[in-house]
């Protein structure tokens, strides 16, 4: 039987022939603007991995100024136990259906 290698893998995802960006820092100081508007007139998707707690929420704050140029967006979540109210982004919904 012949191994298969993730390169050999018709979904494999290669960054050889495309020109990317990564950001490490903490979530809630991303500015995506800065980073999107270098590189105008590309297609952007973003991928954030291991957003703990309300990470994912920030991530969706960061995307609120770019959200008409992205064309795709991957979040992995962790730790929502660690969730706090200052940084969900659902708290109007929440107020209005509690009312």
């Amino acid at each position: 039987t012949k191994e298969l290698h993730i390169k050999d893998s018709p979904y494999c995802l290669s960054l050889d022939k495309v020109k990317w960006s990564r950001v490490s820092c903490d979530i809630a100081h991303v500015n995506l603007k800065t980073i999107v508007d270098k590189h105008s007139g590309k297609s952007v998707i973003v991928i954030a991995k291991h957003l703990c707690g309300a990470g994912t929420d920030l991530a969706l704050k960061s995307m609120e100024s770019i959200i008409g140029q992205v064309d795709g967006c991957v979040l992995a979540t962790c730790c929502h136990g660690v969730c706090n109210w200052t940084d969900y982004v659902g708290r109007d919904y929440l107020r209005r259906i509690m009312e």
